[in-house]
């Protein structure tokens, strides 16, 4: 039972790293998105 869980726990944080880092780069490219359309209107 130990390795099940210590298993599983495993398999649960390495997906939940996969998530954080899905999500910090999709809010990092969001982020400069907005950014890079703000100096557009600046420019414009």
């Amino acid at each position: 039972m130990r390795i099940k869980q210590s298993g599983r726990y495993c398999y649960i944080t390495f997906f939940s790293n996969i998530l954080t880092s899905i999500y910090i780069y999709t809010f990092v490219s969001s982020f400069n998105l907005v950014l890079r359309q703000g100096f557009m209107q600046q420019d414009k």
